[in-house]
Parts: structure tokens; C-alpha cells; sequence
């Protein structure tokens, strides 16, 4: 799931559409809107599936490897269907939930290796989740500030490319 965080970043300038740019690998720092991500309605909880497919919904986002990205507001209990292949990125937005009956709150991550194919969540209070699940790939990881990359000279192309304006750039005026 690294690519994910390292190509396809999805901020909210990009959902507003203020932001595009196009990598080596052909993907862009894609501009999608609010009302074109599907949202599957199970129970009193929603699911926005951003990426990959929830439900037979499918994510409008395009990704380098199989990965779902699927924003959930929680209310109750909810049980998630996981590729077995997959290793899973609980990340708590906001709330307290259970999560395989252990408690996670506000900022925090919970994460699982690749092996079995459910995942149990719960609302303790209504609460906010953003769910990422990929095959590893298997690669060195290598952070530094906002950049995962798999080597320093990667992560520090990137710094030089955003020092260029290689990432994109804010159309002057938007917003207003």
C-alpha cells in the first residue's frame, strides 16, 4: 500500500479540482468530487468507496495495484469483506470504535496482515474510518516529511520535485 501514499495521495485540493499533475507512471494526483464517489448505505452506516470496489460498488479512483480506500462513517456494528491477499489500514478519523473487540479512538491506527477476510468493526459513539486495504508489495519503505518512497535518492527526487513545482499548482483565484 505505499504506492498509494506515495503516487495516488488524494488531498482536498485535489477533490475540489485545483490540483492535477501527471507522474512518470502515468497516474495523476487525481481531482474527484464528492458526488462521484458511490456510497453503499449498510444499516445506519455509510461507506464512500474511493478506491477499489465495497458492496458492488466501485471506486472511482485508478490505483497502480489492487487497493480498496473506502471512507466510513460508522454507526453500529459492521463487518468488512477483505481480500485474503490484503493487509489492512484501519485509520480512526474520529470516534471510538471496536475494532476485532479492541478499542481504537481519534488518531489512531490499527493494522493487520495479510489472512483472513473479515474485519469486525463497531461504533462505541458515531464515528468516522478510513479503511485501506492492498497486496504488499514487498519493497523497503523509506519516509521523510510527507514522502514514502523505497530508497533516500527516491525520497529525495521528490523533495527536488516539489521544489520545481512538479507537483502541481494552485490555479490563483479559486475558492472566491
Amino acid at each position: 500500500m505505499g504506492y498509494l501514499f506515495e503516487k495516488m495521495f488524494i488531498e482536498r485540493r485535489a477533490y475540489q479540482g485545483e490540483v492535477e499533475h501527471s507522474d512518470s507512471h502515468g497516474l495523476a494526483c487525481q481531482a474527484i468530487n464528492p458526488e462521484q464517489i458511490p456510497i453503499a448505505t449498510l444499516k445506519k452506516s455509510q461507506v464512500r468507496v474511493i478506491a477499489g470496489a465495497f458492496n458492488g460498488l466501485k471506486g472511482v479512483a485508478q490505483t497502480l495495484s489492487p487497493v480498496n480506500v473506502w471512507g466510513i462513517e460508522l454507526r453500529g456494528f459492521l463487518s468488512l469483506p477483505i481480500p485474503e491477499e490484503h493487509n489492512v489500514w484501519i485509520l480512526v478519523r474520529e470516534g471510538l470504535v471496536s475494532v476485532e473487540k479492541q478499542k481504537a479512538s481519534t488518531q489512531e491506527l490499527i493494522t493487520f496482515q495479510k489472512g483472513g477476510d473479515l474485519v469486525h468493526l463497531e461504533a462505541l459513539e458515531p464515528s468516522s474510518v478510513l479503511v485501506l486495504t492492498g497486496l504488499p508489495l514487498n519493497e523497503p519503505i523509506v519516509g521523510h516529511g510527507p514522502f514514502v518512497m523505497t530508497n533516500k535518492e527516491e525520497v529525495a527526487q521528490a523533495q527536488v520535485d516539489l521544489q520545481a513545482g512538479k507537483f502541481g499548482t494552485l490555479r490563483a483565484g479559486h475558492g472566491k
